[in-house]
């Protein structure tokens, strides 16, 4: 099926819409533009538009700006995107907008659940509940350190469900899976692979989300690791700081482990991508884990673009080769 063939006479406009939001996931993707343009059309535009549709969300919270403005930002992205839930077929509101054209032809086309992704723009909103008090210009070390958002894991797992493992379902949907009758099996996995994602996430932009006020590692894992926010930032009992990053690294590596049958169960038009990406974050995970002062340095750890390329070709090639095998 072609790209634009569930858009009938808006073909042309819908192609200029996808295409918009590939450019937003070639420039903003960064880790997940690798695995996803693997995945073959249509699927690749619609998940293209899914990304586009989220960081367009993120973006109302992360921009300049007072709590209050950033929440006003996010309930009119939030508005804007009920009024396509609650009207598909005309999809109103979103002409002026390419991001939500294409959105709104991708929930119709693929049926997606309008309750999965309230779910994702419900934790950025409870992301800002959380940080109604910021000040913006903290600095870090000053008498107002941050202290942690969440007190355990669960309550951080909560969290990250709707900004991470909500988005590992809404893919799953999208790539489709190979025996329909294992789908819940197939979506607690895609669950726990966002969650892995989420805490890669989090342990990587420890130091820079704290200079901007937030801490998202659990206070159960601070004390059990016997260190404060504070001392994370500075580095200033290294020993514990390593305990702290390797006990939250570990956690991840758990996700992993425990998504592991979604790898089996992914349809073969997602398999590539699914791998890619999972072998990205995973690398950068264990680069955390070894060089742990990695994640307070100034300068960002990352893969490196070739490092990235390599590891989409090897995906590329696993797919192909599991393609052509008998079954």
């Amino acid at each position: 099926m072609r790209r634009t063939e569930h858009s009938g006479e808006r073909g042309a406009e819908l192609d200029a819409a996808f295409a918009y939001c590939a450019g937003i996931v070639r420039r903003r993707a960064r880790n997940f533009y690798y695995g996803l343009r693997l995945t073959p059309e249509p699927k690749r535009s619609a998940l293209y538009a899914v990304y586009a549709w989220m960081r367009r969300a993120d973006d109302a919270v992360d921009q300049p700006g007072t709590s209050a403005e950033r929440r006003e930002r996010l309930q009119r992205w939030r508005d804007r995107t009920e009024r396509i839930f609650t009207g598909l077929r005309d999809v109103p509101d979103a002409g002026s907008d390419p991001v939500l054209v294409a959105f709104a032809a991708t929930v119709r086309g693929f049926r997606l659940d309008p309750g999965e992704l309230r779910e994702m723009l419900g934790a950025l909103m409870l992301d800002l509940d959380l940080d109604l008090d910021l000040d913006l210009d903290h600095e870090p070390g000053g008498i107002d350190a941050p202290a942690p958002m969440f007190r355990t894991r669960e309550e951080l797992a909560s969290y990250c469900h709707g900004v991470a493992s909500v988005v590992g379902v809404i893919c799953a949907r999208i790539w489709g899976i190979r025996n329909p009758g294992q789908w819940p099996t197939a979506l607690e996995a895609a669950s726990k692979r966002g969650l892995a994602f989420q805490l890669t996430n989090i342990l990587r932009d420890a130091g820079r989300d704290y200079d901007e006020g937030r801490v998202y590692i659990a206070q159960e894992d601070f004390d059990a690791a016997g260190v404060s926010p504070k001392e994370l930032r500075a580095w200033s009992r290294p020993d514990r700081c390593e305990v702290l990053v390797r006990r939250v690294g570990s956690w991840a590596e758990e996700c992993f482990d425990a998504s592991a049958p979604l790898d089996g169960l992914i349809h073969r038009d997602g398999a590539a991508a699914l791998w890619t990406m999972t072998r990205i974050y995973r690398t950068l995970l264990r680069r955390i884990t070894a060089r742990p002062r990695s994640i307070v340095d100034d300068r960002r750890i990352r893969l490196a673009s070739f490092t990235k390329a390599t590891i989409a070709v090897r995906g590329m090639l696993r797919s192909r080769s599991a393609a052509g095998s008998p079954s």
